[in-house]
């Protein structure tokens, strides 16, 4: 979970399967219009006409022939997030005014800041409520995919980036997913847990300490 798809491709090649490097990152660029074309699951037909398949090569264990084609793994990872979306959890985000593709923005972002389905949950209805109420949502986690630093070596310059994923600038949720996220953090996405927290921040050990007011988080 949290894998960028050039990850997921380099596992692809370790493992021994016949795929060349950067194929599968060719191929997670396809428009969602024409992948629901080759491929026909419904939730292609959810995305909007920008959206390529980047962040939704779901990840779970997969077991594939050596000799597998490009096609057929993108297939399978497609119809696995296919299967794992309900008619349920559609209901519940539309019923919140969210579209499928915001809801997995998102979910990206939640994957890369915190580990635990509860904590997820908590920072989904922060990032939320920034969003209603016009604040950045300032997720370091944008820089980092921005940089390709890691969490802790993010500076004040860096905040400064002048980038559509820059969320310290910029306000609203990136314009792609920043990653594939699982299904903890799609379920997080589309049932946040409402708090008074409006900060967070995670310690070195993964913790994740909350706040409700700017001061009580620049003291944490």
């Amino acid at each position: 979970e949290g894998y960028k798809t050039q990850e997921i491709e380099d596992g692809l090649i370790a493992a021994g399967l016949s795929i060349q490097k950067s194929e599968l990152q060719e191929a997670a660029q396809v428009s969602a219009n024409l992948a629901y074309e080759l491929f026909g699951y419904r939730f292609l037909k959810e995305l909007p006409s920008r959206a390529t398949i980047d962040g939704f090569l779901f990840p779970d264990t997969y077991f594939f022939d050596e000799e597998s084609a490009l096609n057929d793994i993108v297939g399978k990872m497609l119809g696995n997030f296919d299967k794992k979306i309900t008619d349920a959890m559609r209901a519940k985000y539309k019923e919140r005014g969210k579209n499928l593709y915001e809801i997995v923005v998102m979910a990206s972002l939640l994957e890369k800041e915190v580990r635990t389905l509860e904590d997820m949950k908590i920072v989904s209805g922060i990032l939320w409520k920034r969003m209603a109420i016009g604040m950045p949502l300032q997720v370091d986690a944008t820089l980092v995919y921005i940089t390709g630093k890691k969490t802790g070596e993010i500076t004040n310059e860096d905040k400064q980036i002048d980038s559509p994923y820059n969320t310290y600038l910029n306000r609203g949720l990136p314009p792609t997913p920043i990653a594939n996220p699982g299904l903890n953090a799609i379920m997080a996405s589309i049932e946040p847990t409402e708090t008074d927290y409006l900060f967070y921040l995670s310690t070195p050990a993964g913790e994740t300490i909350f706040a409700v007011t700017n001061d009580e988080h620049n003291r944490n």
